[in-house]
């Protein structure tokens, strides 16, 4: 891809083939041309968050969710759920 809605494509598609290092990957391209934008934000952390790594997952979700992706809130309140953090994650889901 050349531009970021194609990373941030052919990031969606990996992670939904489930292959989670090459979605990373793609999103992390979009990320270089496009610092704020809220597609790969959210991208990269439901493919952290799918591979159990919710600490990491938590900051691109936050900046997806605070530009108004309401999708990111899911993910953000599931990393908050799984570190245990419960009031973080349901003021995450009621968010979105």
């Amino acid at each position: 891809p050349k531009d970021y809605g194609g990373w941030v494509g052919r990031g969606d598609n990996l992670l939904a083939r489930g292959d989670l290092t090459a979605a990373k990957a793609a999103y992390e391209q979009a990320l270089q041309l496009r610092a704020s934008g809220s597609e790969a934000n959210a991208g990269l952390g439901a493919a952290l968050v799918r591979e159990g790594s919710m600490r990491e997952a938590i900051p691109p979700l936050d900046r997806a969710a605070k530009n108004g992706y309401a999708e990111a809130n899911v993910w953000l309140g599931d990393a908050y759920q799984k570190l245990g953090q419960k009031d973080d994650a349901v003021e995450a889901y009621r968010a979105y």
